[in-house]
């Protein structure tokens, strides 16, 4: 059995659609919404670490070393890359990011302004489906398949 160093990320979690990738997040400052609150009230909000495990080599990565007033939401699987959702709160920016296991590093997929949310409850990446059940006309028809940020209509129970 291969023993896993995650430094302290203890709970991880399989990367939904990927049968390979495991992820943990250590929520130095709750989830991104309590964060989110921290930082607008001028209180010290401590940036989170994101660890990826590739399996079954059990390969650890931190795909991104996060800089004081950011923080990562949860990650998903795309196209065979796994995404990342980056908040900026001191540059008001939403990064969305494409990891590369080939050497580890990440590129910019697109950057929102954060202005587009009212506030980060529920903000998580969400992967479309491939086929929808039926398109506008009522027949089946391809849709894209992006990871868009998306804000649930439902409030939390915070709310």
């Amino acid at each position: 059995m291969k023993r896993i160093v995650t430094n302290g990320i203890t709970d991880l979690e399989p990367l939904q659609g990927s049968g390979e990738w495991y992820w943990g997040a250590d929520y130095a400052s709750g989830d991104l919404h309590e964060a989110e609150e921290l930082f607008r009230s001028g209180r010290l909000m401590r940036s989170n670490r994101l660890v990826l495990v590739r399996c079954p080599e059990g390969t650890v990565y931190e795909p991104v070393r996060t800089e004081p007033g950011q923080y990562l939401g949860r990650p998903v699987y795309h196209d065979g890359q796994v995404v990342l959702l980056l908040v900026d709160f001191p540059e008001g920016e939403i990064r969305i990011l494409t990891f590369r296991a080939t050497d580890g590093t990440t590129e910019p997929l697109a950057v929102l302004p954060l202005s587009i949310a009212d506030d980060c409850c529920n903000l998580m990446l969400e992967v479309q489906p491939l086929i929808p059940p039926s398109g506008p006309t009522g027949r089946s028809t391809p849709a894209t398949s992006t990871p868009t940020p998306w804000r649930s209509a439902r409030r939390s129970w915070r709310s």
